[in-house]
């Protein structure tokens, strides 16, 4: 069934578990502000819009846009496509942007997870092999970009490098997953991912 933003409005709060005057509080919005909109004696825009959004970890279009559909497992999906640059870093990349492409209008919050994933994954990796080709070949341009977890772990094991910088390289390299896996988890409890360094490329 589609639903008008004022129902919308409701419906996020509602997931959020947020009480009208924890919206209020959250979004710097009035209380009588946000009963309006969501008896429909108002309808959210600008500024006000934007902050609703926030508030409920969600965009303006998700607000705004009946034909969305919601669909958890998927978002999940695209959130833990990442992981494959265990495989090889390029599937860490590709994966993510194909499921983002095939269904960012058509899901709720699917555009902006499918973001935040890629621009993670982008910032991770340039972070990852700028630090290898620094720190670990010393200025050399070697990056073995090919190279599966395995490759990589049994390379790292036969580098002449201190023991420090051994481990650094392992911590930096499985960073991606652990921080995969945290964002999966607040996916799955209907919470919007966060990235602790990401620049925005898309």
């Amino acid at each position: 069934m589609n639903l008008n933003p004022s129902e919308k409005i409701k419906e996020f709060r509602l997931k959020r578990g947020y009480s009208q005057e924890q919206l209020a509080e959250i979004s710097k919005i009035s209380i009588r502000t946000i009963q309006r909109m969501e008896k429909g004696e108002t309808l959210p825009k600008g500024d006000s819009l934007k902050k609703i959004a926030k508030a409920l970890e969600t965009t303006t279009e998700n607000l705004l846009d009946n034909d969305k559909k919601d669909d958890l497992g998927y978002l999940a999906l695209i959130s833990l496509s990442g992981i494959t640059y265990l495989i090889h870093p390029f599937l860490g990349l590709l994966l993510p942007v194909l499921l983002w492409s095939f269904r960012k209008n058509k899901i709720v919050n699917a555009d902006l997870i499918g973001r935040k994933v890629i621009n993670f994954q982008i910032n991770w990796q340039l972070l990852f092999f700028l630090y290898f080709m620094i720190v670990i070949t010393r200025g050399s341009f070697y990056i073995p970009y090919n190279n599966s977890m395995t490759e990589w772990i049994n390379m790292v094991n036969t580098m002449n490098i201190s023991p420090f910088f051994k481990i650094t390289i392992r911590i930096f390299y499985f960073s991606n997953l652990i921080i995969t896996l945290f964002n999966l988890i607040r996916i799955r409890k209907e919470k919007l991912p966060r990235y602790f360094i990401s620049f925005p490329f898309l």
